[in-house]
């Protein structure tokens, strides 16, 4: 091989390891916001089902937390008159 193949071809190496590690950390990104999303709809789901003023704490798996709480509503008796 002449003085510039080598070069180029590890250049090339180079480019291409960097589009397979691009295309990698794309993929783990959709699947993070596709879980995120499903994640949310599900919490939706669950705060219309609860009865008003409950609350839910959960631990997650990574050591964080939730806190959900849904709105007390008043009572036709309790609302004010304006």
């Amino acid at each position: 091989m002449d003085p510039v193949t080598v070069p180029a071809m590890t250049a090339l190496a180079g480019v291409a390891i960097r589009a397979i590690t691009y295309a990698e950390l794309l993929a783990r990104l959709r699947w993070q916001e596709r879980r995120q999303r499903a994640s949310h709809l599900a919490l939706t789901e669950i705060a219309r089902e609860l009865p008003p003023g409950s609350q839910l704490d959960e631990l997650r798996a990574d050591g964080s937390r939730l806190h959900l709480q849904t709105a007390h509503t008043a009572k036709p008796a309790e609302r004010s008159s304006t």
